[in-house]
């Protein structure tokens, strides 16, 4: 593989099973070899609940590495590819932490929050990437902590999907890759 390129992610060990698999299964879904849904046996209906209305896709096997402390911000600005110091808390965007020759390492979900940053991994990755960050830190105050195992995202896609997530945490951010915290 070129200098800095990333292997394509293949499940290991270190890869969660989805908490909801069961729940998929009993409700008819076809599962990939990775374990993600492919369908639940009725692809027209499916794509018209996405377009008409909203749907949900289970992303529970991704990886969270907390980003905190008072350099945080500066610290994570710095090393990655897209705007983290103007981002509000509510607010995110989908980043990147590229080689020094500009070769992508890791592609993430940053959400900001009032304390901390957010950095939502491919499955499998939240170790690596904290060793990676880990190795720009020299004096700064930032502690970075692997929180996988408390991490279960929900994407909500489709017109309605809003409306959704307001009924169900009361109040969704605007913006894109606004995102809402929950617990069901």
């Amino acid at each position: 593989a070129p200098e800095g390129a990333r292997r394509p992610t293949r499940p290991s060990r270190d890869m969660r099973v989805s908490p909801l698999t069961q729940l998929h299964l009993q409700a008819g879904a076809r599962l990939s070899r990775g374990g993600e849904v492919l369908t639940y046996g009725d692809v027209p209906g499916e794509y018209r609940a996405a377009r008409d209305g909203a749907c949900i896709f289970d992303h529970t096997r991704r990886g969270l590495l907390s980003v905190g402390g008072a350099d945080a911000v500066a610290f994570l600005h710095r090393l990655l590819a897209n705007e983290v110091r103007g981002l509000r808390p509510g607010q995110g965007n989908r980043n990147l932490l590229l080689s020094p020759k500009g070769k992508v390492r890791f592609d993430v979900d940053l959400a900001r929050l009032e304390d901390r940053l957010l950095l939502s991994t491919e499955p499998g990755l939240a170790a690596e990437l904290r060793l990676a960050l880990d190795t720009y830190l020299f004096a700064e105050k930032v502690e970075l902590t692997d929180q996988t195992e408390t991490h279960a995202p929900l994407d909500l896609c489709g017109p309605r999907a809003r409306a959704v997530v307001a009924e169900l945490v009361g109040g969704v951010p605007d913006g894109d890759h606004a995102h809402a915290l929950g617990q069901f």
